[in-house]
């Protein structure tokens, strides 16, 4: 029997629902059978005697894996202690991404996930998940070992959400959104995501940028045009060398995205990179935690501040480009609400965010087509529809923004 149901609309209007079952995946008992430990790819067991530390004095006895990622599995490991469960969550790396990326890489991630989750607690009221230990010792997956925080993930998703929950989550995403562009990063700062964040004196340093699909870090780029120079070349190279008359025009399409030399504009600030529902935990539309930090990004503000990424309607997102399959017959995308609907939530959230900035939305306009430039080109793909897609969202805004 389902938990609950997921909804969101295909591009023609159609509602498709997902029934979202109980997690059937094993429990693994601790210190348990050291044949199936081995099996796991890390050393689950180290990380439970770390755990233990943060227990009230409780032993970890079980663990079980609650989540299959691309980068890390996320397991929650658990005392047994009747009505005192303790509760905590475990992110290692994924073995193979471990030899993709290699140790060094892999380390500089998660490092830079704990900078930015320590700098966010000590400068903001944002409800980011306490680190209570990570490691990026040689010769073993890098982990991460966190507080688990309540809330229910995508609620905005679920069939059963009310209207007036998904207005109360826009209200506190409002606030958590202004909060996060005003983090203090160094004014010289470049595009990349922070490397380190000392406690003791406050100093922020930037260094690679890590974003999905990118291998590894990159960077950091000292310039918009260079961060797009670097996305264009990245993009031919998934194009296998093959000519791509598109790739061929986007760093002079570039510049004439960006917004005027305004200093707000350009003011290096944090964002998230991966704020989609399944990364914001909430109960009753009350945000319970920010999770998922490891593609944050320092970038110009236009790049920035956004409307919430399951509101958007732009670029790759809009029905009237998003690429189709290879089926020509289904999208790539779906969205979580009518086009109707996110227009008003839209509205609420811009109305909400102006009260706290009145620049706010001055910025997200005047960035739009640049942000929605950076997407493309991120999620870049060797196939036909998508460059269809592609040129014909740059046919648009060349034509209605006169660029």
């Amino acid at each position: 029997m389902a938990v609950y149901q997921w909804r969101v609309f295909e591009k023609d209007g159609t509602i498709t629902t997902v029934d979202v079952e109980p997690s059937d995946m094993p429990i693994i008992k601790i210190p348990g059978d050291p044949a199936e430990l081995e099996e796991l790819g890390f050393d689950l067991l180290n990380i439970c005697k770390v755990a233990d530390q943060f227990c009230g004095g409780l032993k970890i006895t079980e663990a079980q894996m609650i989540s299959v990622g691309g980068y890390h599995d996320i397991y929650e490991l658990r005392t047994d202690s009747g009505d005192s469960k303790v509760s905590l969550i475990a992110r290692p790396f994924l073995a193979p991404l471990l030899d993709e990326w290699g140790q060094e890489n892999c380390s500089g991630m998660l490092l830079s996930e704990v900078a930015v989750m320590t700098l966010l607690r000590h400068t903001s009221t944002i409800p980011v998940p306490r680190c209570l230990s990570h490691s990026v010792s040689d010769g073993g997956n890098p982990w991460i070992l966190l507080e688990k925080c309540s809330g229910v993930a995508s609620e905005c998703m679920r069939s059963a959400v009310s209207k007036e929950a998904k207005i109360r989550m826009l209200h506190e995403f409002a606030d958590i959104s202004v909060q996060i562009s005003r983090v203090p990063v160094p004014s010289s700062a470049p595009i990349g995501s922070l490397q380190s964040f000392d406690t003791t004196m406050g100093s922020v340093q930037v260094g690679p940028l890590y974003a999905a699909g990118l291998v590894g870090g990159a960077g950091p780029f000292p310039t918009y045009q260079s961060y797009i120079s670097y996305l264009v070349k990245r993009a031919e190279e998934i194009m296998g060398g093959e000519t791509c008359k598109e790739l061929q025009v986007i760093v002079a399409l570039a510049e004439r995205l960006a917004p005027s030399e305004d200093d707000r504009m350009w003011r290096p600030t944090l964002m998230h990179g991966d704020l989609d529902p399944k990364n914001i935990l909430s109960s009753n539309g009350h945000i319970d935690a920010i999770l998922d930090w490891e593609f944050h990004a320092v970038v110009p503000a236009f790049l920035a501040l956004d409307y919430p990424k399951w509101l958007v309607n732009e670029g790759i997102t809009d029905r009237r480009f998003a690429p189709m399959c290879l089926d020509g017959m289904t999208c790539t995308r779906s969205w979580v609400e009518t086009e109707e609907d996110a227009a008003e939530y839209r509205r609420i959230f811009a109305q909400s965010v102006s009260a706290l900035d009145p620049d706010y939305m001055r910025i997200v306009e005047a960035g739009s087509n640049a942000r929605r430039l950076v997407d493309w080109l991120l999620q870049w793909s060797q196939y036909e529809p998508y460059h269809t897609g592609f040129a014909a969202w740059r046919a648009y805004i060349e034509g209605s923004e006169g660029v």
